[in-house]
């Protein structure tokens, strides 16, 4: 049903019929409260590209979303893009994603949606060191949220999950568990939480005096063959590790199923910590250690800033650190004794 359909049903004026809808002064409380009834009745909505006609908006949020080659879709994307896409709608706004394969830099997807006016505002997940996306946008004067900050400030609005202080506890978990071999697989270096977690771990090794040489590999592919790949190249050395921090779950999940193969006992002969708590996390055998990422939680904070902040509100009250908490399971025990 349009406007002039429901305007008929009601025996008034296109005009009166519009103003009511929108709560207009000049219609009165009874007749507004009538077309309002009406319209539910009928099951009238007005059409987007008449709101964005109006408004000058589209009432479309973009999302890009970085990933490399041989990188798998992460379990989280999923999870995290539906969760934000449901939060987005409830609040009157669509979701546009593009994947920038190969880093933002070398895409033009995400710029077109600017370009062509398809989005109000963005979001930007898994920001990198220099990330072209911040700078492009402020040029052009786009509104964003980065879910990610950088390791000083900034003067734009963000939201993350505390990288330095949740790669610290996971060192200061297994040294209380006995371990004093602690390695770190952490992600792709371009990422600023891969760094931001690199000095977490870094910082809880040297305060504990614990050898760090060899222990710390980085590799782009944060998924199951990141995992087995990178548990392989710390096996080869002449004394492995006894505990691994991975930099996601689907990479501790490539660790514990190549260190079965190995023979090995994970949460006796080698300890695993994750990052995500995916739901498959705790019915792994063993169940698998991690830090838990509120996805939903997250996903609602950030359709509520990027909405604030495209309707005026400053970034300045904008800048929210989240804790990341730890889930302790099987996967970690007290050390025995690694089988060579």
């Amino acid at each position: 049903m349009n406007i002039k359909e429901l305007a008929k049903k009601l025996d008034i004026s296109v005009t009166t019929t519009s103003r009511a809808l929108n709560g207009h002064p000049s219609v009165s409380k009874k007749t507004i409260e009538r077309v309002q009834r009406a319209a539910d009745f009928y099951g009238y909505a007005p059409s987007q590209m008449a709101r964005s006609l109006k408004s000058g908006r589209t009432n479309v949020i973009g999302l890009v979303f970085p990933v490399y080659v041989n990188n798998r879709t992460p379990n989280f994307l999923s999870e995290f893009i539906i969760n934000l896409a449901t939060e987005l709608d409830d609040m009157g706004y669509s979701l546009q994603v593009s994947i920038a394969q190969g880093g933002v830099q070398n895409t033009l997807a995400w710029q077109k949606m600017v370009i062509n006016k398809q989005v109000d505002a963005m979001i930007l997940p898994r920001l990198e060191e220099n990330d072209s996306r911040i700078s492009w946008l402020k040029e052009r004067g786009t509104p964003f949220v980065a879910f990610g900050h950088p390791l000083e400030g900034a003067d734009y609005p963000w939201l993350d999950l505390d990288n330095q202080q949740a790669y610290y506890e996971a060192v200061h978990h297994l040294y209380a568990l006995g371990h004093r071999d602690i390695a770190l697989l952490s992600g792709n270096k371009r990422y600023l939480l891969s760094q931001q977690r690199i000095i977490g771990y870094s910082r809880a090794v040297t305060e504990l005096n614990l050898p760090q040489k060899h222990y710390h590999i980085s590799h782009h592919s944060m998924n199951e063959d990141g995992g087995a790949i990178g548990f392989n190249m710390l096996y080869a050395q002449e004394k492995p590790p006894t505990a691994i921090i991975c930099t996601n779950d689907a990479q501790a999940a490539g660790v514990m199923h190549t260190a079965k193969q190995r023979g090995l006992v994970v949460g006796e002969d080698i300890g695993v910590i994750g990052y995500d708590d995916l739901a498959w996390t705790g019915y792994s055998q063993p169940s698998l250690t991690t830090f838990h990422q509120p996805t939903r939680s997250i996903a609602k904070r950030l359709a509520q800033m990027v909405v604030a902040h495209l309707n005026g509100e400053t970034f300045q009250n904008l800048q929210e650190l989240w804790k990341a908490r730890l889930v302790v399971r099987e996967s970690c025990k007290i050390k025995k004794k690694t089988k060579l």
